[in-house]
């Protein structure tokens, strides 16, 4: 396959299986701009930094998590909101930014497993139509960013107070960080182990949607049924994830193309958000269909993944 298609067919299958499906409806399908960004931006990014820099699964979710604070924290202000602690959704950035790395490694590993790397890369950069978009996208969005900070619109809707610019630069900094860390591990000589840091915010990412499911299915909260329930999720999640903490770095290094479980949550993830628009309709129109995706396909999913993710590498 031509290297100039990858980023494109990553960026499709990223919007396909990142939520916009089931949180807008069809109507995600036909927003040409947020395709172009961060979609198409991201693996645009991606590709070009890879030509030069040794990029793993681990170093494309940090990238991706690092997008996805700057598209949901600073220009959508969707991670903020005035009723918490200087307007940021501290939770919701946290799971945001994992579910971003998660889709990001996931589109990158199935693109490669239908269409694998020549064992030879060529060396040369990226063509003019990518070093345009690679600049032209990211001032698109700050002009956006410009004219929605002048205007006020998405303050107002949020209900932000005049803390908005400091979570903005919060935001900023944090995707600064992440991005900083990847480019830091892409130059070591060897693949180092998994961040201590990703270790927590996937125990975070992992235990959320089953403990929210329990504590519903207790009644009404607090009850001593739903503590129970909670009391034994968390304990189970947390044998299942020691056991995934003591056999860090027993895998092996190289990478892994085409693996089964990892191409199940991308289908799984495309195949549950079709299914909650037939049955139920998007978040935007049905608040229950929030609820049944994190439990019928975050749960599931995230699962999956921290299986996959941390027992081995997954080629990108």
């Amino acid at each position: 396959m031509n290297g100039r298609l990858r980023a494109p067919l990553a960026a499709a299958l990223a919007l396909l299986i990142g939520g916009d499906l089931a949180a807008f409806g069809p109507a995600a399908l036909f927003d040409a701009w947020r395709f172009l960004f961060p979609y198409l931006w991201l693996f645009l990014a991606f590709e070009a930094l890879r030509r030069r820099r040794r990029l793993l699964d681990d170093e494309a979710f940090l990238l991706g998590a690092a997008v996805g604070l700057v598209q949901g924290g600073i220009l959508a202000k969707n991670l903020q909101d005035g009723i918490f602690f200087l307007g940021i959704d501290w939770l919701g950035a946290a799971l945001s930014a994992f579910d971003w790395g998660l889709v990001t490694v996931i589109a990158l590993h199935a693109v490669e497993a239908r269409w694998p790397r020549p064992a030879e890369e060529p060396e040369s950069g990226p063509g003019a139509a990518e070093l345009v978009a690679l600049v032209f996208l990211p001032a698109a969005a700050f002009a956006v960013y410009l004219v929605g900070a002048y205007g006020g619109r998405p303050r107002f809707e949020r209900m932000l107070g005049p803390a908005w610019l400091l979570a903005d630069l919060l935001f900023a900094g944090a995707a600064g960080l992440l991005v900083r860390r990847a480019l830091r591990r892409s130059e070591a000589d060897d693949a180092p182990p998994r961040d201590r840091g990703l270790w927590a915010l996937a125990a975070l990412a992992g235990w959320i949607p089953g403990a929210q499911l329990f504590a519903r299915l207790g009644g009404e909260w607090p009850s001593p049924l739903s503590l129970t329930l909670l009391a034994a999720w968390t304990a189970g999640f947390g044998a299942w994830f020691w056991g995934l903490w003591l056999s860090r770095g027993r895998f092996d290094a190289v990478p892994r193309r085409a693996v089964t479980p990892a191409l199940a949550i991308a289908a799984w993830r495309l195949a549950g958000a079709i299914l909650l628009l037939a049955v139920i309709g998007s978040v935007e129109s049905d608040g229950r269909a929030a609820g049944a995706f994190t439990f019928l396909i975050d749960l599931p999913v995230r699962i999956v993944f921290l299986s996959v993710f941390f027992r081995g590498r997954l080629d990108v």
